[in-house]
């Protein structure tokens, strides 16, 4: 439906009319594919944070410790992380 330039409005209007519905027929807008959970999505958001900001230098003090556990967090299976305070100065 890259016709022309408009947004998800034009395009579910343009729909509607394809498909012969009236244009101010209620219709129900279904993402594909549906969102994971939102635990699902939390937990790809922070996989991909976390192994995209651990650098591959070793880091000193606490930074370094933190790098150590963010590299040992299993990907792919449930973690229980237990809630933490990161105070940066």
């Amino acid at each position: 439906m890259i016709d022309g330039l408009g947004g998800l409005g034009e395009a579910v209007a343009h729909a509607k009319q394809v498909v012969g519905l009236d244009p101010d027929a209620d219709v129900a807008l279904v993402p594909y594919p549906p969102p994971g959970s939102l635990a699902d999505q939390l937990s790809e958001l922070l996989r991909g944070a976390a192994l995209q900001a651990v650098p591959s230098v070793s880091l000193p003090g606490l930074a370094g410790r933190l790098q150590d556990w963010l590299a040992a967090v299993p990907v792919g299976v449930p973690t229980l992380v237990p809630p933490f305070v990161l105070d940066i100065r």
